[in-house]
């Protein structure tokens, strides 16, 4: 059971980190500055996670990291 859990979260942090870029370069399109940095350690199905940050101006930042270890 916790096998097939810990498979479903890689899959979810994997499509996270996908939609992060992706959000990030549509943000930057729209003039806005954003940055989407992946971490990989070398391996398949372990250590992957991004890091997203977006300017949203009035001194406003919006931040997510995200891991294989927990998101926030």
């Amino acid at each position: 059971m916790f096998s097939r859990l810990a498979d479903q979260y890689r899959s979810v942090v994997k499509d996270l980190v996908m939609s992060l870029h992706a959000l990030a370069l549509s943000l930057q399109k729209q003039g806005i500055v954003a940055t989407c940095y992946s971490c990989d350690d070398g391996h398949d199905r372990d250590g992957n996670g991004a890091s997203f940050v977006a300017e949203l101006g009035d001194q406003h930042l919006v931040r997510f990291l995200v891991s294989d270890f927990g998101i926030s």
